[in-house]
């Protein structure tokens, strides 16, 4: 696989997903078809919801037993993420066998001249299936999911000292929200190592020294 397949492929996928294109690099052109959307491989739950916004945490059995989603509600959600999947899958060929044996020049110059409209695309088609999918939820369930999505955005965003600069946070509640972030590390901890030794436990004494025998392979 060459450099410069691998550096198209990344192109068409920022542009699809209306993120800035890294420029592209020489080599010999590649012939091989255009691979699947990152994120799209494999059948699990979370894989349809890549690059659709407002919808990944769906992918949590916690959030979906917090909304109280129905059997139905989930296979319908499914069935719409499959296909935003699908939709952008095929958009991303299209433009990459619009450029795959072309120069880097000459692809640079191909999206320069379609980034506008690429981006104007993808963000209709997320429009049209944030529709459908809120359309599967009650207002009640659309309301929650929204709660939640600000929930793991703002906890990310309050993490930044920045940020407690901006809110003019006091020392006070600088040292509280410290100490908070500190008590959830150690939680973590304390339920990671749990979880592990319950699991190591499952296994017999053999499986448990083959596990060893790899871990201490991986570590070099």
């Amino acid at each position: 696989m060459s450099r410069r397949w691998l550096l198209g492929v990344a192109a068409v996928a920022a542009v699809v997903a209306v993120v800035s294109l890294a420029p592209g690099q020489k080599n010999k052109a590649d012939s091989k078809p255009a691979p699947k959307t990152p994120g799209a491989v494999g059948g699990g739950w979370g894989a349809p919801w890549y690059g659709l916004p407002g919808f990944a945490a769906l992918a949590s059995a916690s959030v979906q037993k917090e909304l109280g989603l129905s059997e139905e509600q989930k296979q319908e959600l499914k069935h719409i993420a499959d296909q935003y999947r699908k939709e952008t899958q095929e958009a991303w060929r299209q433009e990459w066998e619009k450029i795959r044996h072309l120069s880097p020049a000459e692809q640079q110059k191909h999206w320069a001249a379609q980034r506008d409209h690429l981006a104007r695309r993808g963000k209709e088609r997320v429009a049209t299936f944030r529709t459908k999918m809120e359309a599967v939820l009650t207002p009640q369930q659309l309301h929650q999911l929204r709660e939640i999505n600000f929930r793991n955005r703002a906890a990310a965003i309050l993490n930044n000292p920045g940020t407690l600069e901006r809110l003019k946070a006091t020392p006070d509640q600088k040292e509280r929200l410290r100490k908070l972030r500190e008590e959830l590390q150690e939680k973590i901890y304390q339920l990671q190592r749990q979880t592990f030794d319950e699991s190591f436990q499952l296994l017999s004494p053999e499986q448990q020294q083959e596990l060893r025998e790899m871990a201490t392979r991986e570590e070099g």
